[in-house]
């Protein structure tokens, strides 16, 4: 019995104790410039998520364009957003972010979509 009772407070305790594992997602509002496309942004984001996945922290993103269909948005033709799994991932990921070449690819982006307006958000799936 008190193997028992030992064995039900260490996995309560363990439990407790469980680290949490919430998804890190920045959304960024965008708006285009000049003459780009729907098709113009999937080609550079597909461009910006392969050399993301280059960088320390950056092989488990996920990278999603949302465009409006029946939404009430103000001066906003898109949404970029990226997930990393954790905030470790994240923190890695950002940390790196500045030496890499992503900064090129930036500048390139930001010739076809204004991206200024971001959050980022922690979250997971329902199940």
């Amino acid at each position: 019995m008190k193997t028992f009772f030992t064995l039900m407070i260490v996995s309560f305790f363990m439990l407790i104790a469980a680290p949490v594992h919430a998804e890190a997602i920045q959304i960024f509002n965008c708006e285009y410039e000049g003459d780009a496309t729907e098709d113009d942004v999937n080609e550079m984001g597909a461009k910006w998520l392969a050399a993301a996945k280059q960088i320390p922290g950056g092989k488990n993103l996920k990278a999603y364009v949302r465009y409006p269909v029946a939404a009430s948005v103000d001066d906003i033709d898109f949404k970029f957003v990226l997930t990393a799994p954790d905030f470790a991932q994240w923190g890695e990921f950002t940390d790196a972010y500045e030496a890499s070449k992503l900064v090129e690819i930036d500048d390139e982006l930001e010739k076809m979509a204004t991206c200024n307006d971001a959050a980022l958000w922690e979250g997971g799936e329902v199940k």
